[in-house]
């Protein structure tokens, strides 16, 4: 008997194995023949068995990300070791349970869960592996024990069993990865709870993979060697076939293969950036801890966003969601990304929040004249004016007042008379500079003025007159 299980040995030459708790039975064990059997015990101090390690692969090591273009030192492809090498046992077995044969003695030692999954890994059948480890999660979610523990034990032993449930979705990740299985590569890295920037590497042409050039971060270093061989996309999708005609790079069918595979694999970056940001607000949005990577994912999925518009109808859509709230976006990065992408207004209410009026105005101008063009603009002539009305910077306010006249000479004038510097203006100089764009707003501008000035001089008339004798007093 164990911790958790009791075993008996039965006259046929089997052990059976059943839970401590329940008395179900789990497990039955064969024994070969010509062993002869005498009796199975539990020894005060047991055996120590030898084999391979792999819980030394669950520890974080420091990863820098920056990559090493040198071409004089050109990456190693990976080793697969040979699973009929490997040893069936993890190092630092220990057996209590003693099976006394004739004249041999056995342990029964159990695999470890990890032991099991690194074996099918390296026997490339990924799709057991996964299934040990999907069954494990879902036991770990569902809290089941076989036996009764202390809340700390058990809380503790979750937290290395979670742990290596992440390590085995993040590797198998990256297998399928350089099989260029892309949707299931980024399904499995985001289950694994896997860093952003490692798949950020596959496009070195986004902004946002610069901003973490210098990043170090911490992965498990049983990925370590893998991580590094995720150098680009571009890279991990080859065609080797030596039968295509002219080549393989050239050739129109593996052209158009390796375009479909690099849309593939960017459409699954989006995605994962998408789920990890959406899990990140669900989880109460920035902290300071992450402040760093939540600009390095935000930025990136602006830049996709912006470089999908004319293909995928709901990205723009998604894009105004992200930049109209709250975000992380470095503003310098992505402000050439929008204006390159065509993404004007979207451009123009960015600088109207950050409060750099005359880019905002610039490029509302732009769109008025047709210099750009943006279905998703209002044309709203209003609200320039009441903008405008409440600035307060001379040359500017003259500058789109006179700008205006053409386009509503009404919403002109009253700009160029009732801004809050109104009374900063020459008449006579803006009044030519309205005869230049539109001779009707210049006259509407000049009756305005004498309007006012009648006006002024109307209430001045009306003021009482004070007068004063030598021998009186003063009289209203």
């Amino acid at each position: 008997m164990d911790s958790n299980h009791v075993l008996a040995l039965l006259f046929n030459g089997t052990i059976e194995v059943h839970l401590l708790a329940t008395q179900e039975l789990v497990h039955v064990i064969s024994l070969p023949d010509g062993l002869d059997p005498r009796s199975l015990a539990s020894a005060k101090f047991g055996i120590s068995l030898p084999g391979e390690t792999y819980t030394c692969q669950l520890n974080t090591v420091s990863f820098p990300l920056a990559i090493d273009s040198s071409p004089s030192s050109p990456q190693a492809p990976l080793k697969t070791r040979s699973p009929a090498r490997e040893s069936c046992l993890p190092v630092g077995t220990h057996s209590r349970i003693l099976l006394v044969g004739r004249d041999s003695l056995y342990a029964l030692a159990t695999r470890t869960f990890l032991a099991d999954v690194e074996t099918l890994i390296l026997q490339n059948r990924w799709d057991d592996a996964l299934g040990l480890a999907s069954r494990s999660n879902d036991a770990l979610h569902r809290g089941t024990s076989s036996t009764p523990s202390p809340a700390r034990r058990t809380q503790l032993d979750n937290s290395a069993q979670l742990t290596q449930v992440h390590y085995i979705y993040q590797k198998i990740s990256l297998h399928y990865l350089f099989e260029t299985r892309f949707d299931e590569a980024g399904n499995l890295w985001f289950q694994g709870r896997g860093d952003p920037r490692i798949l950020l590497r596959l496009f070195p042409r986004l902004v946002a993979h610069n901003l973490c050039q210098t990043d170090t971060l911490r992965i498990f270093s049983g990925l370590e060697e893998m991580a590094r061989e995720v150098i680009s996309a571009d890279q991990l999708i080859r065609n080797y076939s030596p039968h295509i005609k002219p080549d393989v790079d050239t050739a129109l069918p593996t052209m158009d293969l390796k375009a479909q595979l690099l849309e593939k694999a960017q459409q699954v970056l989006l995605r994962y950036l998408w789920r990890w940001r959406r899990d990140r607000l669900l989880k109460g949005g920035a902290s300071d801890s992450n402040r760093h990577l939540d600009s390095v994912v935000d930025t990136a999925l602006a830049q996709l966003l912006c470089e999908r518009r004319q293909v995928d109808a709901e990205a723009f859509s998604n894009l105004k969601q992200i930049l109209e709230r709250p975000n992380s976006c470095v503003f310098t990065e992505i402000e050439p990304i929008l204006l390159e992408s065509k993404c004007f207004c979207i451009l123009a209410e960015m600088y109207f929040k950050r409060n750099n009026i005359p880019q905002a105005f610039n490029i509302w101008a732009k769109l008025f004249d047709g210099v750009y063009s943006d279905e998703d603009f209002g044309y709203d002539l209003n609200r320039m004016a009441s903008i405008l009305l409440q600035y307060d910077e001379v040359d500017f306010i003259l500058k789109y007042g006179i700008w205006m006249a053409p386009l509503n000479r009404k919403l002109a004038v009253k700009i160029l008379v009732e801004a809050k510097v109104a009374n900063s203006f020459n008449v006579d100089t803006t009044f030519e500079s309205l005869c230049e764009v539109s001779q009707e707003a210049a006259e509407l501008y000049l009756e305005e003025i004498i309007s006012r000035v009648s006006r002024v001089v109307q209430t001045a008339s009306r003021i009482p007159v004070v007068r004063r004798t030598s021998k009186s007093p003063i009289v209203l």
